[in-house]
């Protein structure tokens, strides 16, 4: 019997763990330097304040999606509006209830970003299956990031 158990529990281990964004579409598993050409710009920022979307019209019973206030800390690269720009700058950014999302939510309060930000006609969004992600596992992205950024100034 343990040795079904076991059988079993190696079949189903690689199924298991992180549940991944469906990475379709426009946007698919960009190299660096492409996401670095395609979002508008690319900040370190820590989010603050979480904010539910509800569209009953659509979703009776949940939320559409979730808008994120986020502290810049800094721009490293890209066009970034004033809001953003200034001393203590604040960025939003749109989190749809989808398999899409990028996947921040309460838990990463104040904890920084590395984020390549796209805007959209509902407000800035990540790439779920770019580069963006916390600071703290980004450091070598985040160097690639000043290096690409160093070069074009």
């Amino acid at each position: 019997m343990a040795g079904a158990r076991f059988l079993w529990l190696a079949l189903l281990l690689p199924f298991s763990g992180n549940a991944w964004a469906l990475c379709a579409g426009g946007h698919p598993n960009p190299t660096l330097a492409q996401e670095m050409r395609e979002a508008r710009f690319v900040v370190i920022a820590r989010p603050q304040t979480f904010t539910h979307v509800q569209d009953l019209a659509e979703d009776p019973d949940g939320y559409v999606a979730t808008r994120v206030r986020l502290k810049v800390d800094e721009v490293l690269y890209g066009k970034a509006p004033a809001d953003v720009t200034a001393k203590g700058g604040l960025l939003d950014i749109v989190e749809p209830n989808t398999s899409a999302r990028f996947g921040l939510d309460e838990r990463d309060a104040g904890r920084p970003y590395l984020l390549f930000v796209y805007e959209g006609e509902d407000g800035n969004w990540i790439n779920a299956c770019g580069h963006s992600g916390a600071l703290a596992r980004n450091r070598a992205t985040l160097r690639q990031v000043r290096g690409i950024a160093a070069g074009r100034r």
